[in-house]
């Protein structure tokens, strides 16, 4: 894993201690995002899912931006976060599935692919 300084315009790799960190954000997410879809689906709300898989993945993004230094994945987690609480209201107020997904996946994509571009730009 690498990581790039925008300051500088290098990439160097990550330390061991980002590294390890990387991972185990990613492992928690992984066990959260199935707990949520298994949880879910059991207590009978799986059109929670969607909000409830945006949730987790925008804190993912929050300690990632400190230990990788990236800011723009500060606003990343909290728009994500965001997301997920409109469709998580969307979803109290019986809205169909299909709205839902609608509500979270679109901005959801959006807020990922700009960040995606803004990190490959800027680094």
């Amino acid at each position: 894993m690498a990581t790039r300084s925008a300051a500088r315009g290098t990439t160097r790799r990550a330390s061991a201690s980002s590294r390890t960190v990387f991972g185990l954000v990613n492992i928690g997410q992984t066990v959260l995002i199935l707990v949520a879809v298994f949880g879910l689906t059991k207590a009978g709300h799986p059109g929670l899912i969607p909000a409830a898989v945006c949730f987790v993945v925008g804190l993912h993004f929050l300690p990632l931006a400190r230990v990788f230094d990236v800011r723009t994945y500060w606003l990343t987690g909290a728009l994500l976060v965001a997301v997920a609480a409109v469709g998580a209201i969307f979803f109290a107020y019986d809205a169909d599935a299909a709205l839902v997904r609608a509500v979270v996946g679109l901005p959801a994509a959006v807020t990922l692919w700009v960040t995606s571009l803004l990190v490959a730009r800027r680094g």
